[in-house]
């Protein structure tokens, strides 16, 4: 998890963005 530490700021909008995404899927 050092890599996300190193660089929170566009991993975390990344993670963000993924997970929003699975969760429409998910739930549509």
């Amino acid at each position: 998890m050092n890599w996300f530490l190193k660089y929170p700021s566009r991993t975390s909008l990344y993670f963000l963005k993924i997970i929003i995404a699975i969760r429409n899927k998910l739930f549509n």
